[in-house]
Protein backbone atom coordinates (compact mmCIF):
# COMPACT_ATOMS: atom_id res chain seq x y z
CA UNK A 1 0.00 0.00 0.00
CA UNK A 2 1.39 3.60 -0.87
CA UNK A 3 2.12 6.05 1.86
CA UNK A 4 -0.26 9.50 0.67
CA UNK A 5 2.15 12.38 -0.21
CA UNK A 6 3.30 14.67 2.48
CA UNK A 7 3.19 11.72 5.09
CA UNK A 8 6.77 10.39 4.93
CA UNK A 9 9.67 11.32 7.96
CA UNK A 10 10.15 14.60 6.11
CA UNK A 11 6.22 15.41 5.23
CA UNK A 12 4.29 17.36 7.80
CA UNK A 13 5.27 14.89 10.86
CA UNK A 14 8.42 16.68 10.78
CA UNK A 15 7.09 20.07 10.39
CA UNK A 16 5.24 19.73 13.39
CA UNK A 17 8.37 18.31 15.63
CA UNK A 18 10.22 21.66 14.17
CA UNK A 19 7.27 23.35 15.38
CA UNK A 20 6.77 22.23 18.61
CA UNK A 21 10.63 22.32 19.53
CA UNK A 22 10.93 26.19 18.37
CA UNK A 23 7.64 27.08 20.73
CA UNK A 24 8.93 25.11 23.92
CA UNK A 25 12.12 27.00 23.22
CA UNK A 26 10.24 30.04 22.46
CA UNK A 27 7.61 29.84 25.08
CA UNK A 28 10.79 29.41 27.84
CA UNK A 29 12.45 32.13 26.17
CA UNK A 30 9.27 34.83 26.50
CA UNK A 31 8.63 33.50 30.43
CA UNK A 32 12.25 34.60 30.88
CA UNK A 33 11.82 38.23 29.53
CA UNK A 34 14.19 37.04 26.68
CA UNK A 35 12.31 36.92 23.61
CA UNK A 36 9.70 39.54 22.44
CA UNK A 37 6.07 38.09 23.49
CA UNK A 38 4.53 38.66 20.07
CA UNK A 39 6.31 35.83 18.59
CA UNK A 40 5.35 32.54 17.43
CA UNK A 41 7.19 29.41 16.50
CA UNK A 42 5.92 29.40 12.98
CA UNK A 43 7.71 33.13 13.12
CA UNK A 44 10.87 31.71 14.21
CA UNK A 45 10.52 28.85 11.70
CA UNK A 46 10.10 30.62 8.61
CA UNK A 47 12.60 33.33 9.18
CA UNK A 48 15.12 30.76 9.75
CA UNK A 49 13.71 29.45 6.47
CA UNK A 50 13.97 32.44 4.50
CA UNK A 51 17.61 33.07 5.52
CA UNK A 52 18.74 29.35 4.70
CA UNK A 53 17.00 29.96 1.56
CA UNK A 54 18.09 33.39 0.64
CA UNK A 55 21.88 32.68 1.04
CA UNK A 56 22.26 29.77 -0.55
CA UNK A 57 24.09 30.55 -3.16
CA UNK A 58 25.62 34.64 -1.70
CA UNK A 59 28.72 35.11 -2.66
CA UNK A 60 29.03 36.56 0.80
CA UNK A 61 30.29 33.51 3.34
CA UNK A 62 29.44 36.10 6.17
CA UNK A 63 26.05 36.66 5.25
CA UNK A 64 23.96 34.35 7.17
CA UNK A 65 25.70 34.79 10.48
CA UNK A 66 24.74 38.53 9.78
CA UNK A 67 21.33 38.14 9.04
CA UNK A 68 20.61 35.31 11.82
CA UNK A 69 21.94 38.15 14.08
CA UNK A 70 19.49 40.19 12.82
CA UNK A 71 17.24 38.04 13.27
CA UNK A 72 17.87 36.98 17.10
CA UNK A 73 18.37 40.85 18.18
CA UNK A 74 15.09 41.40 16.57
CA UNK A 75 13.98 38.03 18.65
CA UNK A 76 15.27 39.23 21.72
CA UNK A 77 13.78 42.90 21.87
CA UNK A 78 16.90 45.00 20.11
CA UNK A 79 19.17 43.23 22.14
CA UNK A 80 22.70 42.52 20.08
CA UNK A 81 23.64 39.49 19.62
CA UNK A 82 27.20 38.56 21.88
CA UNK A 83 29.62 36.58 19.40
CA UNK A 84 27.63 37.25 16.39
CA UNK A 85 29.30 39.58 13.53
CA UNK A 86 27.48 42.35 13.06
CA UNK A 87 29.84 44.17 10.70
CA UNK A 88 28.92 45.60 7.56
CA UNK A 89 30.36 42.96 4.22
CA UNK A 90 33.43 44.97 2.66
CA UNK A 91 32.30 44.70 -1.12
CA UNK A 92 29.42 47.66 0.64
CA UNK A 93 27.86 49.94 -2.04
CA UNK A 94 27.95 52.40 0.93
CA UNK A 95 32.18 52.45 0.09
CA UNK A 96 31.55 54.55 -2.74
CA UNK A 97 35.02 56.89 -3.33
Amino acid sequence: MERPRGTGRTGPDCHRRILDAAGTLLAQAQQQGTARGDLSADDIVQLVVGIALSTARSHDAAQPERLLALVLDTVRGGRKTPGCAAEPPTNSFAQVT
